[in-house]
């Protein structure tokens, strides 16, 4: 009995907390909550406290542990938060959006930010409002593999440049009857080396 009591004792000193007055502040509001005064101590000594920016991360009413499992909103996974759209017109450089949109290789896309936020059910530590990068890629319902057949079959008639929006040359196509064949089968080469694309610069629509 005195063993339980003497147990009993011991787990109820290492939960006690501090009262709010006697925790440590980081500038006018932000307080860090720890069990017991030496674990935090022991924590400041860590490198990531020494890296992270307690004040920008906090919120008033949000108990801020940079070694806990509250992580920044910024860090959030892409399944969880919610971002606006990319505007399907381009901007200047120099100014934030896209400057062009499309490329077929990574070193070939551009990329803009745009603001995002957390999702209501998720906790985290920080702004839940926060801006990440995003490709200038849009879709417009064009499809690789539908394209290929419409050149490989129709192609002679133009159904493949009228459906990837090229209207004038199709015309032309179509007129010569794909160039006596010579066109028809230039454009089944472009298509297939990835240089035919959409007239509005965007991209084959993705498999899932």
């Amino acid at each position: 009995m005195i063993s339980l009591l003497i147990m009993c004792w011991l787990i109820g000193h290492s939960l006690a907390a501090y009262a709010v007055s006697d925790l440590p502040k980081f500038g006018e509001s932000e307080v860090v909550y720890f069990s017991q005064r030496e674990d935090f101590d022991s924590r400041m000594d860590h490198p990531l406290m020494q890296e992270i920016n307690l004040t920008a991360m906090s919120e008033p009413g949000i108990a801020l542990d940079p070694l806990g499992p509250m992580v920044p909103c910024s860090h959030i996974p892409a399944e969880f938060i919610r971002c606006d759209n990319i505007p399907k017109h381009t901007v200047a450089v120099n100014e934030s959006g896209c400057p062009y949109f499309g490329g077929t290789k990574a070193s070939e896309i551009a990329w803009t930010n745009v603001n995002c936020r957390v999702l209501g059910s998720i906790e985290c530590s920080g702004s839940r409002t926060f801006q990440r990068a995003r490709p200038c890629i849009k879709y417009t319902g064009h499809y690789f593999l539908s394209t290929l057949l419409y050149s490989l079959f129709l192609g002679i008639l133009a159904v493949d440049r009228f459906c990837l929006g090229y209207s004038a040359i199709g015309v032309g196509k179509l007129m010569t009857l794909g160039g006596l064949g010579v066109w028809w089968l230039i454009d089944i080469f472009l298509l297939a080396t990835g240089n035919l694309m959409p007239a509005d610069n965007s991209n084959w629509e993705p498999y899932y």
